[in-house]
């Protein structure tokens, strides 16, 4: 019988052990379980792009600051005129008006609105005339050839910039020099056709305000119109 004891105790012995190094098998286990998640997600997590104000969002926002200019920059443009020179194929200066087209693209998926309530919209064309006029059929982008000739579409323009006077840039004529565009500021536009080419506008503006407001307004419009675009 004592031996039978010793036998049944030993029995109970080993199963205890069993279970212990089960348990410890588990633990092992779990905890080569934990080691395997972490650095999955920190993978995961770093392959996660951050918020960035760069990143493009859910809908086109326009500040109220920003549509005070567009405002003020489309009651100059289409009410007076910006009064420029501008460069001509024959590399002659001549005098033109800047104007904006009485036709609009909406900006679509854009949450904001104007001051009137209205959906916002931008003028579809920048104009430059002989004569300044505020007539319907003036202020439209039929005026606008496939060569470019009488103005650009803000869906083809790609940069509108202050720049320094250049050899490649015909000079003032003395007319102009010593007139109103004494102090005038160069300004470059670039862009393409209806064609597809591209194409580059140089203008002078009277006063380096006048040239800032083109080349704000001109920009805004356009990054406005590509933003829109892009959520099509």
């Amino acid at each position: 019988e004592k031996l039978k004891e010793q036998v049944i105790s030993a029995k109970a012995n080993q199963s205890e052990r069993v279970i212990e190094i089960a348990d410890d098998d588990e633990d092992e286990s779990s905890k080569k379980d934990s080691v395997d998640v972490k650095p999955t997600l920190s993978k995961r997590e770093s392959t996660t792009p951050k918020p960035s104000s760069s990143l493009p969002t859910t809908h086109l926002e326009v500040t109220v600051a920003e549509q005070q200019f567009l405002e003020k920059f489309s009651s100059v443009l289409k009410e007076k005129g910006l009064e420029v020179l501008k460069v001509n194929r024959n590399k002659k200066w001549e005098s033109r008006y800047l104007s904006l087209s009485k036709e609009v693209s909406w900006i679509s998926q854009s949450k904001s609105v104007n001051r009137s309530g209205d959906r916002l919209h931008v003028p579809r064309g920048l104009l430059w005339m002989k004569k300044f006029s505020t007539k319907p059929k003036d202020q439209s982008v039929k005026a606008i050839d496939k060569q470019g000739k009488g103005g650009i579409l803000f869906s083809k323009l790609i940069s509108t910039a202050i720049t320094q006077e250049s050899q490649k840039v015909a000079p003032l004529p003395k007319k102009y020099k010593d007139g109103k565009f004494k102090n005038s500021v160069l300004v470059t536009l670039i862009g393409v056709d209806g064609t597809g080419v591209s194409r580059t506008v140089i203008f002078h503006c009277i006063t380096r305000e006048d040239a800032k407001l083109l080349c704000s307004g001109c920009n805004l419009i356009a990054e406005m119109l590509k933003v829109s675009d892009e959520k099509k």
